[in-house]
């Protein structure tokens, strides 16, 4: 069994996912220029919680600035898809079906209920950040799932047609590779 297979099948620890949250509460405050919000000690549901708090309000400071807006989106999505190549080597991530498997327990992690065809439609059936999060909020902050996804997928682009922040009844998203797969 690959790591990868274990990493899929099983639970991961809960420190584990832990990590995984301070990463992302710092990888995105990073990218605002400010600190992360203390998530040290709060369970799963209310470090989630903290963090899409933070993210809102840090939304909100750009608002209206489309500048700013579009640097802290290029920074969130080359921070996102830098850590998720990192995680494409460790999981020896070599065709679409392993990025999208991978993809779906990361997300499931952080409240994400995804899903993948082979053809690169994904459907976020539920988001626990969408009770959290503006529309806007919600614009700025994909350019985490773009990242995320590209860095496990190889090279590619990820476009949003629904979201629920929007009121659609899920989010749906389209990746597609820049560059023909072998």
């Amino acid at each position: 069994m690959t790591l990868r297979d274990a990493f899929i099948r099983y639970d991961v620890p809960q420190w584990v996912r832990r990590n995984m949250m301070k990463r992302l509460a710092r990888l995105t405050a990073d990218a605002f220029g400010t600190a992360p919000p203390g998530l040290g000690g709060l369970k799963s549901a209310s470090a989630l919680r903290r963090y899409a708090l933070f993210t809102r309000e840090e939304v909100s400071r750009i608002a209206g600035d489309p500048a700013r807006t579009a640097a802290v989106r290029e920074r969130l999505y080359r921070a996102s898809a830098a850590t998720a190549s990192s995680y494409r080597r460790l999981f020896g991530v070599t065709h679409w079906e392993a990025s999208a498997a991978v993809a779906r327990r990361f997300y499931g992690y952080i409240g994400i209920d995804m899903e993948a065809t082979p053809r690169g439609d994904i459907t976020f059936r539920s988001c626990a950040f969408s009770r959290y999060f503006t529309p806007e909020t919600c614009a700025v902050v994909s350019a985490l799932d773009s990242g995320m996804i590209a860095g496990l997928a190889g090279e590619g682009d990820l476009t949003f047609s629904s979201r629920i922040t929007e009121g659609a009844p899920c989010c749906r998203a389209c990746f597609r590779y820049r560059r023909p797969q072998r």
